[in-house]
């Protein structure tokens, strides 16, 4: 039996595989989407997907991937985040829902063989206007240690050596409670 609720983020980062067997909960939101929980064995998990027919009756299923539906608003949440989740396991699936409403709606449409209407185009100057607004908000709640921690972290990806990351620690020392602003 398929379960119907609108799903939300604290819902979808809460909920729990079933112990055994496929599990599917609709979202009311988006008809033909939803989160498919799942249990084989010793493992499990939880994915957004889309079950419905095509164009022609036939069934349609298909499986929501977040790294082919790259988006830099939840990736900039990822990496940025107090808690910083690692991409896989420990990443939260609810962070990537809305994301994955719109993935179903194109997808959906497509399958049904209807037009897809774009949505209305942001001007560049808005959107960049808008992406200063959000960065400075961001920029403003977080604290100046928080801010080393990501420049040492991104030095270690640029190759940094661990021993150069460590003098770079200890050459600039923060206090993790300084807010920038």
């Amino acid at each position: 039996m398929v379960e119907r609720r609108l799903l939300t983020q604290e819902y979808v980062d809460n909920i729990i595989p079933p112990s055994r067997g496929e599990r599917w909960i609709a979202d009311t939101s988006v008809r033909g989407f939803g989160l498919r929980l799942w249990r084989n064995g010793k493992t499990g998990g939880a994915a957004f997907a889309v079950r419905t027919t095509d164009a022609n009756g036939k069934s349609f299923r298909r499986t929501f991937s977040p790294r082919a539906n790259w988006n830099d608003s939840w990736l900039w949440d990822l990496q940025f985040s107090s808690n910083r989740p690692r991409f896989g396991k420990d990443m939260p699936l609810g962070i990537i829902l809305e994301d994955a409403r719109t993935w179903a709606r194109r997808t959906i449409w497509e399958a049904k063989g209807r037009i897809q209407y774009e949505e209305p185009e942001i001007s560049l100057e808005q959107e960049i206007l808008e992406n200063r607004a959000s960065t400075g908000r961001y920029l403003a709640d977080m604290t100046l240690g928080r801010a080393g921690e990501i420049f040492i972290q991104y030095g270690l990806a640029r190759g940094w050596s661990q021993v150069h990351a460590d003098r770079m620690n200890r050459a600039y020392p923060v206090n993790a409670d300084t807010h920038f602003m």
